[in-house]
């Protein structure tokens, strides 16, 4: 008698198991729900949401479109107003899925966000990021971008979800039409970079009616450093990035062969220590320690001063102007520009600025003769060489550019940066060097290499480069073309740095899109 009362308790125990283990199982099933520790309530969520990223002057780069979502509970209300909001066959879907006896959401077309419901609620959510996304490869992670440099402001995912209460076994109460919650939603927190949205759009537009395949557009405030656009291609799409057409790679942060744009620094340089009325006759080649360098297709120019050769963009006047400098001060002059250096974006995020021989290798006149028109060991990023011309544009400051302006706060407060603060110039040319060198400039583009690139007001100035890349492609050498200049020439506001990576001369590939840039920030001012 003792042995069945054990066993009939046992048994009971063993119910009772098997029952709690049912109802865990129950209520655990859904991935379009979690329950609440109380058992009390479902919580769907709708969505969820990183923070934004602001444009100079809070414009939204990031989370700037909207859509909107049906959520649907499985009742019989619901399901008469289906018909307003989808066709046929959704409603099939929709019907068959709200089997599982939980709430769904539905994206729906944003034309019906506005049709009268009683039992299904309209919810508006954010699109972090558009299809055509301003900025991509200098916001988005996976290049490297702001989110992948300020990770753990980006980790912080906030939610908008709807909670409903249930029954002691898990079940939907039938009157519960479910109560939103936005947890950080509404939150205005993220990142606020220098980048001016209008100025962003029409680099873009520029990019895409050019004929550049693979390059790079920089702008920047010549007075303070801070990037106002900044855009590579081929672009991305970063609403499908296992796309195999996306190139992830920014090519305005990295470094290229830089060619002629450099005869702006041997310049300066030149300027810098008295030597502005050096005169040299090209004859097409000039060799130096048993090597000839020539001009592009060993054309002879003929008699040439600083002015005359910079504008014809002659290598043997360069070369023989270097040689006369020596490698000291063009390697300090150039070490004073950034070369060899890095940038500081913002915080920690930091690039190199690209490559130059060591002052003891220029030593060497073969060295110091291929750097003297920009090639051999010297690279730059589009970023570090707008940073150049600024100098010459805005007198004679070097400011380092920065892309970060700002934190901003749940209430949309903009904490700015020291950078942006206070952008600290440093003196790395007199003020008459720079005059000169203004001029020097704008007569490249009226009289020289750069004529592609007048704007139509007649007020650009800068400096064109088709560089050698030493990379070759089908036995064609790959040449690194650019536009590196600012305007307007009267009271410069914006050094702009365009870098084709395989074009065929920098005034035809680079000059018309500096030029299609200008225009337009000439008529929308």
């Amino acid at each position: 008698m003792r042995c069945k009362r054990t066993l009939s308790f046992l048994l009971c125990f063993m119910l009772v198991i098997v029952v709690c283990i049912g109802r865990v199982g129950y209520v655990g099933l859904s991935n379009d729900f979690y329950v609440s520790s109380s058992y009390n309530s479902y919580t769907l969520l709708v969505d969820k949401r990183y923070p934004t990223v602001y444009d100079v002057r809070s414009a939204l780069l990031t989370n700037a479109s909207d859509r909107y979502v049906a959520v649907i509970k499985p009742d019989e209300k619901c399901l008469a107003e289906l018909t307003k909001l989808f066709d046929t066959q959704e409603i099939s879907d929709i019907t068959q899925e709200l089997k599982i006896g939980y709430p769904i959401v539905r994206e729906i077309d944003a034309e019906k966000k506005d049709v009268t419901l009683e039992y299904i609620k309209i919810l508006k959510c954010k699109v972090h990021y558009d299809t055509r996304q301003l900025c991509a490869h200098l916001i988005s992670g996976v290049t490297g971008g702001v989110e992948s440099h300020f990770s753990e402001l980006f980790s912080q995912v906030s939610e908008m979800s709807v909670n409903y209460a249930v029954d002691a076994k898990g079940r939907l109460l039938a009157g519960d039409t479910g109560t939103v919650h936005n947890d950080g939603y509404a939150s205005h927190r993220g990142i606020g970079l220098t980048v001016d949205r209008e100025i962003q759009q029409i680099a873009e537009n520029a990019m895409d009616t050019s004929r550049i395949e693979k390059g790079a557009v920089v702008i920047t405030d010549v007075d303070s450093g801070a990037v106002r656009a900044l855009c590579s291609r081929p672009n991305i799409d970063l609403t499908n990035v296992a796309d195999a057409q996306n190139d992830f790679l920014n090519r305005a942060l990295q470094a290229y062969s830089v060619g002629s744009v450099f005869k702006i620094v041997v310049a300066c340089c030149a300027l810098e220590n008295g030597m502005d009325n050096v005169r040299y006759t090209c004859h097409g080649k000039i060799r130096v320690a048993d090597t000839d360098y020539a001009c592009q297709n060993t054309k002879a120019h003929g008699a040439e001063t600083l002015k005359t050769a910079l504008a014809n963009s002659c290598n043997c006047y360069f070369v023989n102007l270097a040689l006369k400098l020596g490698e000291e001060k063009l390697w300090q002059t150039a070490y004073s520009f950034g070369f060899g250096g890095e940038t500081y974006l913002g915080g920690d995020w930091k690039v190199s600025n690209g490559v130059i021989d060591d002052k003891s290798l220029l030593a060497s006149d073969g060295r110091l003769a291929l750097l003297g028109f920009g090639q051999g060991r010297l690279s730059a990023t589009p970023l570090m060489f707008a940073s150049v011309v600024a100098a010459v544009a805005n007198g004679g400051l070097y400011y380092e550019p920065y892309i970060v302006d700002a934190y901003v706060d749940d209430d949309g407060t903009r904490r700015r940066t020291s950078a942006s603060a206070e952008p600290q110039g440093k003196r790395i040319l007199s003020q008459t060097t720079a005059k000169t060198m203004q001029s020097y400039l704008e007569y490249v583009v009226t009289h020289g290499t750069g004529r592609a690139a007048q704007s139509s007001d007649g007020l650009s100035a800068g400096k064109t480069s088709t560089a050698q890349s030493g990379q070759y492609e089908n036995g064609r050498e790959i040449l690194h073309t650019w536009f590196a200049g600012y305007y307007p020439s009267n009271d410069p506001k914006y050094a702009i740095v365009i870098m084709d990576e395989d074009g065929t001369s920098g005034g035809g590939d680079c000059g018309p899109v500096f030029r299609q840039i200008v225009d337009k920030l000439a008529a929308d001012q």
